[in-house]
């Protein structure tokens, strides 16, 4: 269900790519490499490894992709899908069943079986519609408790279609960073649309933090109207900017409510979730837009997470652990510290 929202803001001489992404070169001992994955604007940029491990981070990441995306017909979530039941790879599995386990506590604000509903809102086609009388038969399958798991066989309930978009940048985050320790890099920073992961030293910050720039959700892609200042993690954006279409007066997106099929509305424009678990990045940036921000904070602790939520009024509402670690870029926004 996402999201291409992120910006990187790293060092000095800046480039700018397709897909709201701003970043640098990592340094005169750094590789680089530059793809689509899951769909979205991708790129890897790393100390102390060359271009070729910086390709091979990203190619580890695809590799994923064609496993768990639903769009693929070859990999074994169509399989799945297509079946209704499927034995699952060892680590697909246990991304599934780190989505459910968000699915569990955030009480269905993630679901993963949301496919079906979301093929009637066809976002990703360019053409995006109102789904018409067919909406509440595909609604009424929804429901992870539906799906079940027995050891590395899955089952899914009746017309259920498995969707795993919502954390699937963020995984992909993961593999590829995973590449790069595993390749002796000394500090990278990678990014697959909507989420980014980073880990080292930023040898081309004063401070040697990575400088996580937030999309201003008013404004265009390459535009931001916070930074985060961070060690190392994940930083993940869900928004109601990216994949929106507007029909007689009202603004329609891509983030799903599974209590009415419709588009979230939470009082927020998005929500950039931090922590140590790019697939919880992920995950939970999902959960807590359409939970709203209040009813967010439970879920975040439970995860040790961080968050800044950006309201329909303007106002970012950061939490405890980035109280010192985010600064507004402009005076679009104000900002408030949540207790």
């Amino acid at each position: 269900m996402k999201k291409r929202t992120l910006l990187i803001v790293i060092a000095i001489a800046v480039c700018a790519l397709a897909g709201g992404v701003i970043y640098e070169y990592a340094g005169p001992r750094g590789g680089t490499a530059y793809g689509i994955v899951m769909g979205s604007d991708s790129s890897v940029r790393a100390y102390r490894v060359s271009d070729g491990k910086c390709a091979s981070a990203l190619s580890a990441a695809e590799e994923l992709e064609g496993l768990i995306s639903r769009k693929l017909p070859s990999s074994v979530i169509s399989v799945l899908n297509s079946e209704g039941k499927a034995e699952l790879p060892k680590e697909v599995l246990e991304i599934l069943n780190r989505s459910l386990d968000v699915c569990r506590n955030s009480g269905g604000a993630l679901d993963v079986t949301m496919g079906a509903v979301s093929d009637l809102w066809d976002f990703d086609s360019g053409s995006p519609r109102l789904p018409g009388d067919e909406l509440p038969e595909a609604l009424a399958a929804v429901g992870y408790e539906k799906l079940s798991v027995d050891g590395d066989t899955v089952t899914l309930g009746k017309g259920q279609v498995l969707d795993l978009g919502a954390v699937g940048k963020g995984a992909a985050c993961e593999t590829a960073i995973s590449c790069l320790r595993g390749a002796g890099s000394s500090g990278a920073v990678v990014q697959i649309g909507g989420s980014v992961g980073f880990f080292g030293k930023n040898r081309n910050s004063d401070d040697r933090a990575w400088h996580i720039g937030i999309r201003d959700p008013q404004k265009g892609a390459n535009d931001i109207c916070a930074v985060f200042d961070l060690d190392e993690g994940y930083v993940s954006t869900s928004g109601n900017y990216e994949k929106r279409f507007v029909e007689d007066g009202v603004a329609y997106w891509h983030i799903l409510d599974r209590s009415t099929g419709y588009p979230a509305r939470s009082g927020l424009r998005s929500v950039s979730v931090y922590c140590g678990d790019g697939l919880l990045s992920d995950a939970l940036s999902t959960a807590c837009f359409v939970l709203g921000c209040e009813d967010s904070l439970p879920l975040l602790d439970a995860y040790g997470a961080e968050a800044m939520f950006i309201t329909d009024g303007g106002v970012c509402l950061v939490t405890p652990g980035l109280a010192d670690r985010v600064r507004l870029s402009g005076d679009a926004y104000t900002i408030e510290y949540l207790n």
